[in-house]
């Protein structure tokens, strides 16, 4: 029984993603092609310095397309999705509520070290429409 290198076409049906930048976002994948997967990734934030708090809630759902073979270790993909954010931001006596929603795109390039485990980056773009109530 000969070992099977790590690939995108052997990917488990269903994952756990973190992403980890500002905050830390929790979410899972779900393949649902030979090359797609859908991922739902979201997260809170909370700080409180000097007498100002900060608190975010984000939620981002997105489709990830795997371009080229899938038999390789390297995988470049293509994903687009949407962004939903909403903050309140405490400044003693006054407070901003924050809504943000949008979307998203991005080149990316995950690497397979091993069957069950990827580590992955991409670059893009956010288009956001801002709502600020204080």
């Amino acid at each position: 029984h000969a070992q099977t290198s790590p690939s995108v076409e052997g990917r488990a049906k269903h994952s756990i993603v973190t992403e980890v930048g500002a905050s830390l976002l929790l979410g899972l994948g779900l393949r649902v092609g030979a090359r797609t997967d859908f991922i739902l990734e979201g997260g809170d934030r909370l700080s409180d310095e000097d007498g100002a708090g900060y608190r975010a809630i984000v939620m981002r759902p997105a489709l990830r397309r795997y371009l080229g073979s899938t038999q390789g270790t390297l995988a470049p993909y293509v994903q687009v999705g949407m962004k939903a954010e909403w903050t309140r931001s405490d400044f003693g006596s006054s407070s901003v509520d924050t809504q943000r929603i949008g979307g998203t795109a991005g080149l990316g390039l995950e690497w397979f070290p091993t069957q069950r485990v990827s580590v992955g980056g991409n670059v893009g773009v956010e288009l956001l429409a801002v709502r600020r109530e204080s």
